[in-house]
C-alpha cells in the first residue's frame, strides 16, 4: 500500500473551511491544507485506506462492492470501516 503524506488534509484533526485551508482542532488554528502535518499527526479514516473500499475507476469506487464511494471520502463514522493496515 501506498504511503499517505502527513499533511494536514490527510490529518484526523483538520477541519476544511475552503479548498485551501482549514483548522486544526488540537491547535486551534487555521492551517494551509496541503502544509506538512505536526508531530501530533493522526491519520484520518478515508475509504480509500479501507478493505471494504474497491476502485473501479481514478477517483470512484465501491464499499463491498454496492455503494459508491469515492476514495477520499470520511469514513470517521462509518461502522464497517476496517483498515487496510
Amino acid at each position: 500500500m501506498k504511503m499517505t503524506k502527513s499533511i494536514h488534509i490527510e490529518c484526523e484533526e483538520y477541519v476544511p473551511i475552503d479548498v485551501f485551508k482549514g483548522l486544526c482542532t488540537l491547535k486551534k488554528s487555521t492551517v494551509m491544507a496541503d502544509e506538512p502535518g505536526c508531530g501530533d499527526f493522526a491519520q484520518a479514516k478515508k475509504c480509500r485506506l479501507c478493505k471494504n473500499y474497491a476502485t473501479k475507476e481514478e477517483h470512484l469506487g465501491t464499499c463491498k462492492g454496492k455503494h459508491v464511494a469515492y476514495p477520499d471520502m470520511l469514513a470517521k463514522t462509518c461502522e464497517d470501516f476496517a483498515s487496510k493496515q
